[in-house]
């Protein structure tokens, strides 16, 4: 089961600040430092919708493609065990 969240393209700040941290990221910033200077949160990615769509479909148990620790901690939180990150 693949699922794709779109609100978390850019880690979930928006479309438009995004594109201003792309602007910082440019000269120089790396991304946390571009979106703390923007006033935003580091990540506001949330993965309960996630684990909801996946029990919903009767999935518990997930191999995670990612390299992201707080992935798994997201969805762990909500009920979904990750028995393998990959990435």
């Amino acid at each position: 089961v693949l699922v794709h969240l779109g609100g978390h393209e850019g880690r979930a700040i928006g479309l438009s600040a995004k594109i201003a941290a792309y602007a910082l990221q440019d000269g120089g910033a790396d991304t946390v430092d571009a979106n703390l200077e923007l006033g935003l949160p580091v990540d506001a990615r949330e993965y309960g919708g996630a684990a909801a769509v996946l029990r919903a479909l009767g999935v518990e148990r997930v191999r995670l493609l990612t390299n992201n620790p707080a992935k798994e901690l997201g969805l762990s939180q909500h009920g979904v065990e990750v028995v393998e990150r990959v990435g």
